[in-house]
């Protein structure tokens, strides 16, 4: 039965957000001591066992930047892998750090295969947990880059000579040098290609 031991109001939302799943009393008081000497993150919660504690994880530090969540895998691996799983399937923007103080490549391979973005061996040290973020800041700053923002206008005449054409380019023109935004000119009349005769390019697709 998962247990909430402590879940703080006042998350930054700017932050990293850290929570910690079935971790023993030394490590989480290590992970305890290594947050509160990071600035701008806070352990959002503390969850004793494994039952449920995927909807605790989910729910916490959800205005953060960045949501790490640590969970060992000595007390039930089972239970760790399948929490695992979860949190990846359901809350794709949390990271998950297995712990351990088993170091065989089986236990690291299987760790890494259900989503775990590190694993971090006891005692948990602040370099390496330093190090771990940091990999996972890239990784979302990385993944913030990645996102598509932009828009599909679409201009439909209903016969010809409405100027849709005209007002498609001078549109598309607008928007590249004046709004300095990347615009893609697709002209659907593949038979005649006005817009590539307008624009005075030597032909079209």
């Amino acid at each position: 039965m998962a247990t909430l031991v402590n879940r703080p109001t006042n998350v930054n939302p700017a932050g990293i957000a850290l929570t910690s799943v079935g971790l023993d009393p030394i490590s989480s008081r290590s992970l305890a001591n290594i947050v509160s000497t990071l600035p701008g993150a806070v352990m959002a919660a503390t969850v004793e066992g494994y039952t449920g504690a995927e909807r605790e994880v989910g729910g916490s530090g959800d205005h953060a930047r960045v949501r790490v969540c640590f969970i060992d895998y000595d007390q039930n691996t089972e239970q760790a892998i399948w929490i695992t799983e979860h949190l990846r399937a359901n809350y794709p923007d949390v990271y998950v750090f297995a712990v351990s103080t088993y170091s065989d490549p089986e236990r690291i391979i299987a760790a890494m295969r259900v989503g775990c973005s590190e694993y971090l061996l006891k005692p948990i040290l602040t370099e390496r947990v330093l190090d771990g973020l940091a990999r996972v800041e890239t990784k979302q700053k990385e993944r913030t880059r990645s996102k598509v923002h932009g828009k599909v206008i679409t201009l439909i005449g209903a016969k010809g000579g409405t100027g849709v054409t005209s007002l498609s380019l001078h549109l598309a023109l607008e928007l590249a040098d004046h709004k300095k935004h990347k615009c893609l000119l697709i002209d659907h009349h593949a038979a005649l290609g006005d817009a590539s005769l307008y624009l005075g390019t030597r032909r079209h697709l």
